[in-house]
Formats: C-alpha cells, structure tokens, sequence
C-alpha cells in the first residue's frame, strides 16, 4: 500500500503588520489622546507576527507571541479585503464556515 506523501511547508509571508498602520496614530501624537493609539499600533508591530503558508494561516501575538491562532484552509469560507491609502495597505477580513 502506497502512502501519500504531502508537499513540505512553504511560506509566503512571515511578518508583523504594515508599517503603514503607524501613520495615523504617529500623526495623532499631537493630541495628548493621541497618544494611547500610538502605543498600541506600535506595541502591534512588536508583538504581532503573521505567517501564511501553503496550508494554514498563522497569527502569533500577545507578549513575546505566547497567543497562537492557525486557520487551515479547508475552514475558509470566504476572504474579503478592505484598502487603505489607496491600495498600498489593506485589512484582510475571514469568514470560517462556522462564522466565525
């Protein structure tokens, strides 16, 4: 009986979220309120990685990315995209087939 064999891992994208995300909290530094979406857009880009492979997508966050949510696949339902400043960024939105 001849076993299937699966195709190793690749990853596409391993990283934190868009440098983009910081230029609006940066701007809003000039209001004393300002300061608070500064630090959590920053503390973002430090404790948050995302990694998207061939069969899962991965996102590791929380202090020192102690926090970890897989999505394989085969439980998408749906992926919709909103952009931001005109294309160069955009918010990923996915919908499981448990609507979640």
């Amino acid at each position: 009986e001849e076993k299937q064999k699966l195709d190793p891992e690749s990853i596409f994208f391993q990283g934190p979220p868009s440098i983009s995300e910081l230029v609006i909290p940066t701007l809003s530094i000039l209001t004393v309120i300002g300061i608070f979406p500064f630090i959590a857009t920053l503390l973002r880009q430090f404790w948050v990685r995302y990694t998207i492979t061939n069969r899962r997508i991965s996102v590791d966050s929380g202090f020192k990315g102690q926090d970890r949510v897989e999505i394989v696949y085969r439980d998408i339902k749906k992926i919709s995209k909103i952009s931001r400043f005109g294309g160069l960024t955009a918010d990923v939105v996915i919908v499981l087939k448990d609507n979640a």
